[in-house]
């Protein structure tokens, strides 16, 4: 048994509880108190984000270039070229 402390606000903070669980309160009238665990909490497991965008965009390009005829990433890949000399050109 553990003993617990009420605030000025009628809280007191549960060690073992997760965030959004819910208890029943029941008064016994002689002085003591039940809690019950009422829902259990199911919790999610969020996807994580790629730690580096490169893995991603990766697989983007591979598929995008799927989907391109060879003409087709070729010319993209003479107006990256013609893009990069640009930028070369104006430093």
């Amino acid at each position: 048994m553990k003993t617990l402390k009420v605030d000025g606000q009628k809280r007191i903070r549960i060690p073992d509880a997760i965030p959004k669980q819910v208890f029943a309160y029941e008064n016994h009238g002689d002085g003591s108190l039940t809690l019950t665990l009422v829902k259990p909490v199911k919790t999610k497991t969020k996807e994580r984000r790629p730690t580096s965008l490169a893995p991603l965009s990766d697989k983007i390009l591979a598929a995008s270039f799927a989907k391109m005829s060879a003409e087709e990433i070729e010319q993209d890949a003479q107006l990256g070229r013609a893009s990069l000399k640009a930028q070369k050109a104006g430093r």
